[in-house]
């Protein structure tokens, strides 16, 4: 088997064993894996089944590909977003959680803003004529 799949394995199965706080022990006990099959998975030695590598997609949430494939390939990141990204991924799982809601909940304070001020520009265009029409 070529190496880079071996490595390419080996590095997202680490990426999700640290997104989600997991073990060796952890991934033994989800797969039904010895020690050292999970061993040479993450130091890629070795390539798991495929029934290996749905388990895993399932432990993880995860698509078979997001284990299987180079996830990178076609993404570009500056420093400061790699550097944001790492510490993001090194908050407590609450943290991120909260980080995450409120990201979104910003999001949607910024989307409401928006409809706020076009509702007061679309009545600042049709007050005129709604005025006059009650000075009548």
């Amino acid at each position: 088997m070529n190496n880079n799949l071996k490595e390419v394995f080996s590095k997202n199965l680490k990426k999700y064993m640290e997104r989600d706080d997991r073990t060796t022990a952890d991934v033994m006990a989800a797969t039904n894996a010895s020690q050292s099959a999970v061993n040479d998975w993450l130091n890629a030695k070795k390539y798991p089944r495929m029934d290996k590598v749905e388990m895993l997609a399932n432990y993880f949430s995860v698509r078979k590909s997001d284990l299987v494939e180079d996830q990178h390939k076609n993404l570009y990141f500056t420093q400061q977003e790699i550097e944001l990204i790492e510490g993001y991924r090194k908050l407590d799982p609450n943290v991120r959680q909260f980080v995450f809601e409120s990201l979104t909940t910003s999001e949607q304070i910024s989307e409401a803003r928006k409809k706020a001020e076009e509702y007061r520009d679309n009545y600042k265009r049709q007050a005129p004529s709604t005025q006059s029409g009650l000075a009548e």
